[in-house]
């Protein structure tokens, strides 16, 4: 499928509303959920979950805490499973309330084709969340679309230059960005993916005098994926504007609220996962529950003793014949 960006019109497909895997390019969708919930540098702890994401990744280790806007580099540009993971246990507190909260996103950006959005990595085997994703190239146009009005995420995205920081066990960590398509200077993203189930997966994306032009690919063949994309997007910037009002159009792009569970820079990582009583790891649970601290139990406990030992003041100066205090 190829779109106008700019008019979001739609200049040609083939079964663009089939549902398919779509692999690492879900994670465009993750992205854009995360930069509107948390701040560029808001703590996320790395859960059990996290820590245990196949390749690609980023090595996370459980009970690390890391910065968004390293994770959010690492899940674009090296494709990391396990960054994905840890973003979204702190947007949505469980890897079942991000799925819900992409669910959520999805039908605000105004997708069409109901798809089915659990995990937000992309993985379709075994290690996946829930139902393994199924997205139309349709749908997935409109979510690059909204991702590359996100300045952060275009940043991201079209970088290409490799991305050095400190990880949290010490010690440089850079990421590359996997696009071959960069190597071309009008190219400005956005994103690959591979599984087996899946195949071969890519958006791309390109600006050319002052247009920029979309593809989707999915199921695509790994000898012909780049070049499919460049003919693609070839095609787009060929097909003038007059030309496009006729054609279907996807939905506006919308500016996504803040979600309730938006959190700020300095907002507290979540508390490291129970440990058994041997001090063994509980069994990860996706629940979203949450346990209460034992400190709020005891300032309960304390009030109450104190309002008793009050009350029983008060009682006994009525005995004693006095006024109550």
């Amino acid at each position: 499928m190829v779109v106008d960006a700019d008019s979001g019109a739609v200049i040609d497909g083939r079964e663009p509303h089939l549902r398919l895997p779509p692999a690492s390019t879900i994670k465009i969708l993750t992205a854009l959920i995360a930069t509107t919930a948390l701040g560029p540098s808001t703590p996320v702890p790395v859960s059990p979950n996290a820590a245990a994401m196949p390749a690609m990744k980023l090595d996370l280790r459980r009970g690390q805490v890391w910065r968004s806007d390293d994770l959010l580099r690492g899940l674009l540009m090296h494709s990391a499973n396990d960054a994905a993971v840890a973003l979204a246990e702190r947007v949505g507190g469980s890897r079942q309330g991000f799925a819900d909260e992409m669910h959520r996103v999805a039908g605000l950006l105004g997708v069409v084709d109901d798809p089915i959005l659990d995990d937000p990595a992309g993985l379709d085997d075994a290690s996946a969340f829930g139902r393994s994703d199924l997205i139309s190239a349709y749908d997935l146009a409109i979510v690059a679309r909204a991702a590359l009005a996100v300045p952060t995420i275009r940043e991201i995205v079209a970088r290409r230059a490799p991305y050095s920081f400190v990880a949290p066990q010490g010690g440089p960590l850079v990421v590359r960005p996997q696009n071959k398509l960069l190597s071309d200077p009008t190219v400005i993203g956005i994103k690959p993916g591979y599984t087996a189930r899946a195949g071969e997966t890519l958006i791309a994306a390109a600006t050319r005098s002052g247009r920029t032009v979309i593809s989707v690919e999915l199921g695509a063949r790994p000898q012909t994926m780049w070049t499919t994309a460049q003919s693609l997007l070839a095609r787009g910037f060929e097909t003038p504007g007059f030309l496009q009002a006729p054609l279907p159009h996807l939905p506006a792009v919308v500016a996504l609220p803040a979600s309730a569970a938006a959190i700020s820079d300095t907002a507290p990582a979540p508390a490291p996962p129970p440990t058994t009583a041997a001090g063994a790891p509980g069994a990860a649970d996706d629940s979203g529950d949450t346990d209460i601290p034992i400190a709020a139990i005891g300032a309960a406990v304390v009030a109450l003793v104190l309002v008793w030992h009050l009350g029983a003041r008060r009682r006994g100066k009525r005995r004693l014949g006095r006024p109550p205090a």
